[in-house]
């Protein structure tokens, strides 16, 4: 397989220059002796140049010809009305496209995307393509609207049909080419996310929900909208964090913490009551016995305690920032001060960050990031600036 000739080729390039500099066409020579035992052969230097003489990333839009052939075509990414500098390569690249249909579901179809188009033959009978499975290749996948509305139905009814990876690429490719082509209506991520409801993939949901705050983190600074978006995601989250339940059971395996804790902070942040009395009583338990808060909840507990704490909750946290060794627990912490939705204590917190004596440089930088972060959601906030 390709990986193996992958390998063989950086032993080589290794074993050679081992003792001395090289260039990177070295590297690709390398590689090349190798390449030739692959099946097409593929020329490395093209294929390399393609990725790395020109600037961002392609598009490869989809249409079914029929029931037995597919036309692919690729074009440069990009937002409309922008203005590109010319491409030494016409910003085209060697684009390896894995796909599947509903007659081929090995996620290894593969066919080479070298020129504008090209066209190959399916089995026939296909109704469908997924293109880019498993997300091996570094493009957006477009398809025609049938294509779409299969493969969100697919996703709405049957959604272990496709692998937790394809799952999540589906939902990332949606929103962000909503955003691009007036084709692709930008309510199709929000339709084809109501599928999440059932994931129980951490990877699925976590990275969809990081997707689709693409589009709806627009909607959510704007004070109008801000309770619909949280009733959004609390349509998706609800069933989800009722499946899972608040506590840990005796026998779930080392993801679920991590799941469990990614979802309660989600549900937290757009006001899951039950969440936010939870966390709050952690942290209540936390202060009165001293037992360090569970590592996967960090998030989850400090941040939610964070968002209307009073000031003395507030001090209580940021002592707990000093005395923090730990440094992967001080940078939960650092994002929870900066979470508050009370504008002194932001006030507070940025005349902190000018006094080393309270806070790290190396710490102010970060703070500052988070706060500039937390007031776009500020702003959507009643009674905020």
């Amino acid at each position: 397989g390709i990986n193996a000739e992958y390998g063989e080729g950086i032993n080589s390039y290794l074993t050679e220059f081992q003792y001395s500099n090289a260039e990177q066409q070295q590297l690709y020579t390398a590689l090349n002796e190798t390449a030739k035992q692959l099946n097409p052969v593929i020329d490395i230097n093209v294929f390399m140049g393609s990725w790395t003489l020109q600037m961002g990333y392609p598009i490869v839009n989809v249409q079914l010809i029929g029931h037995n052939k597919v036309n692919i075509s690729q074009a440069k990414y990009k937002f409309p009305g922008g203005v590109e500098p010319e491409s030494p390569l016409g910003y085209k690249w060697e684009i390896p496209f894995w796909y599947n249909t509903n007659l081929e579901p090995d996620n290894n179809n593969l066919v080479w995307l070298s020129d504008t188009s090209v066209e190959f033959d399916v089995k026939e009978g296909t109704e469908w393509l997924l293109g880019n499975t498993l997300a091996r290749g570094f493009y957006r996948v477009n398809y025609e609207a049938d294509n779409w509305e299969k493969i969100i139905n697919i996703l709405l009814n049957e959604h272990t049909t496709f692998h937790e990876v394809d799952r999540m690429k589906i939902i990332d490719d949606l929103t962000s080419i909503s955003q691009i082509l007036e084709e692709v209506d930008i309510t199709w991520p929000l339709h084809a996310s109501m599928y999440l409801k059932s994931e129980e993939s951490l990877y699925s949901l976590t990275g969809s929900l990081t997707s689709l705050s693409r589009i709806i983190g627009k909607l959510s600074v704007i004070e109008e909208y801000s309770e619909a978006v949280d009733r959004f995601y609390l349509s998706i989250l609800d069933p989800v964090v009722e499946r899972i339940g608040l506590e840990p059971k005796e026998n779930d395996p080392f993801e679920m913490g991590l799941f469990r804790g990614a979802i309660l902070t989600e549900a937290a942040q757009h006001g899951h009551e039950e969440c936010h009395k939870h966390a709050l009583q952690l942290y209540q338990q936390h202060l009165d016995t001293g037992v360090p808060v569970e590592a996967n909840l960090y998030e989850y507990v400090y941040q939610t305690v964070a968002l209307n704490c009073t000031e003395d909750v507030w001090e209580s946290l940021f002592e707990e920032y000093t005395n923090e060794q730990l440094q992967s627990k001080q940078r939960y912490l650092m994002k929870a001060l900066a979470s508050t939705f009370d504008i002194d204590i932001i006030n507070k917190l940025l005349k902190y960050t000018m006094d080393e004596k309270k806070i790290r440089q190396q710490d102010a930088r970060i703070l500052l990031m988070h706060i500039s972060m937390a007031a776009t959601r500020l702003t959507s906030q009643p009674g905020t600036f």
